[in-house]
């Protein structure tokens, strides 16, 4: 393959390289190697979601930061998602502008002309802190807050 892409393939720890003759015998084994390296990196894969499957059936949170309106606990060595009280009123909130007609833009500015605590600041007061979110409230957290929540959960 690599002669004819015009491409030279040099692997150092298996003394290959494409371009040597002497490296013609390892050729065969090279292409072994390959096959059972993209072997293994599928097998991985498809184990990693299992597992990812498993565990989310199971009722734990595998993700890094918990979605505004949550808060992550640690029950029996176990992540999962509980209501964040604060937060959730916020949601709440959100939902009952937009049901009521407002734009995302008009919901984040009364948003930010009450002073609520945007998700930034507020994410650094709870313990998943120091994670880049936005800065104050606009109507992209909005619209993700509306399009990520089901009104039934609050």
């Amino acid at each position: 393959y690599f002669p004819k892409q015009d491409v030279r393939f040099i692997a150092i720890n298996d003394e290959y390289d494409s371009d040597n003759p002497k490296s013609y015998d390892q050729e065969i084994i090279m292409q072994f190697k390959s096959l059972i390296n993209d072997r293994y990196v599928k097998d991985i894969y498809v184990k990693r979601k299992q597992i990812a499957e498993s565990k989310t059936s199971e009722g734990q949170f595998i993700g890094f930061i918990a979605p505004y309106g949550y808060k992550i606990v640690k029950k029996d060595k176990k992540r999962t998602l509980e209501i964040d009280d604060y937060a959730a009123n916020i949601v709440k909130r959100i939902f009952t502008e937009i049901a009521s007609g407002k734009t995302r833009q008009e919901v984040a500015n009364g948003l930010n002309e009450d002073k609520i605590i945007p998700p930034v600041i507020y994410m650094r007061m709870t313990p998943s802190k120091d994670k880049k979110y936005y800065y104050d409230w606009s109507d992209k957290i909005v619209y993700r807050i509306k399009r990520c929540f089901s009104w039934k959960n609050f």
